[in-house]
């Protein structure tokens, strides 16, 4: 892997199940003329187009000459009702001259991981340490590189999809990595829903169930990433991790794994630890990357204002936020309340200076989840 080679790939795809051929195209209405006919009854010039038929949702575009004066899209998605379903719709101002409207489809095409990363343009990408991120609307996929991520805050409603994206992002790292290229830690300490599958290789130790051992488990955390610091910017000639990596590999020395550190549901562990649990995560969270130590942190919704102190939300400045019902959080000022037409599944992505866009997941069973573990276990 180091110096951008991928592994080979490290379990059957086939262990993945594949969408159900589905040879008709998404069930959709064609609103171009209703679009058409709301913008000339408010007087705004321009015209609409079907720019995108997608396997979740229909992209329209309504072009309008520059210059021209818009109410706010809150109040064009309120006069939109009597034209089409707008609970289901989500209005974006493109450009200076654009707005974008996503429709969800009548039927939505079934989307599975497997045709996502058995494709070419997934076997061609890459990147230090790829994650699936989703697919975009036109149905093309999203991959981040974590190393040059910022932390990721993924947040949204109970069963919303939160759980199903962690299981394809973990499932997309061992595709690719091997254990001793990329190692997971798991921190679940209010569900439990990690440590129903186990133990499996990738694992740098098993799932942290518990408040008092995260403590513990983000301590040796903050240890690892200042050992790291001094072995690879004090020690050594190299002034990054991954020219360090490469180094170390062609002289036969041992090398750092990438960890990937993800805390599903944060809160509980802030409200019994507060100012020693915020300046911890805080400090990791700064200089985990720079030594390959990338972070998904995970929470409901409602428990971030509430618990997770301001400070320590700023240091999120990559979101992932699924369906929500409450009311807007900064990030997200650019999708004024669209958040809360998203079905389950399809999420927004706001990367630091990046307008949000809207994903779509890829469904993960458990029985597919369990199998590739079991299959890495014994193999």
């Amino acid at each position: 892997m180091w110096g951008n080679k991928v592994a080979d790939n490290l379990f059957d795809i086939n262990l993945l199940s594949e969408a159900k051929e589905d040879k008709e195209a998404p069930v959709h209405e064609d609103f171009t003329e209703k679009l058409q006919q709301f913008f000339d009854s408010i007087n705004i010039k321009g015209t609409v187009n079907k720019r995108c038929v997608g396997p979740v949702v229909t992209v329209y575009g309504f072009q309008f000459p520059k210059g021209v004066k818009l109410p706010r899209l809150s109040i064009i998605r309120e006069g939109l009702a009597d034209y089409i379903p707008v609970k289901d719709t989500r209005l974006i101002l493109a450009d200076i001259d654009l707005i974008t409207i996503e429709i969800l489809n009548k039927k939505r095409k079934e989307i599975r991981l497997k045709n996502i990363i058995d494709t070419e343009f997934s076997r061609k990408f890459d990147l230090n340490l790829t994650i699936l991120l989703g697919l975009k609307v036109n149905s093309l996929p999203v991959y981040l590189d974590l190393t040059k991520a910022t932390p990721i805050f993924l947040t949204g409603t109970e069963g919303s999809g939160k759980t199903n994206w962690i299981r394809s992002v973990i499932l997309s790292i061992m595709y690719r990595y091997t254990p001793e290229e990329c190692k997971l830690l798991m921190i679940d300490p209010t569900f439990g829903n990690w440590a129903k599958f186990g133990n499996f290789p990738h694992l740098l130790k098993p799932v942290i169930k518990d408040s008092q051992k995260t403590l513990e488990t983000l301590d040796w955390l903050r240890s690892e990433i200042w050992n790291r610091i001094n072995v690879i910017f004090n020690k050594s000639d190299q002034n990054s991790f991954e020219s360090y990596n490469k180094k170390a590999k062609r002289n036969g020395e041992q090398t750092f794994p990438y960890i990937v550190c993800i805390i599903d549901e944060i809160a509980k562990f802030m409200v019994e630890h507060k100012m020693l649990a915020m300046n911890m995560i805080e400090e990791i969270l700064l200089l985990g990357k720079i030594v390959g130590i990338s972070f998904i942190i995970a929470s409901r919704f409602d428990t971030i204002r509430r618990i997770i102190p301001k400070d320590l939300q700023d240091t999120f400045p990559s979101w992932l936020t699924f369906h929500m019902d409450e009311d807007i959080y900064p990030p997200f000022r650019d999708v004024h309340d669209t958040w809360k037409t998203l079905p389950c599944g399809d999420m927004l992505y706001k990367a630091p200076e990046h307008r949000s866009i809207r994903l779509h997941t890829p469904f993960v069973s458990d029985k597919e989840f369990k199998s590739v573990l079991s299959f890495l276990k014994k193999n």
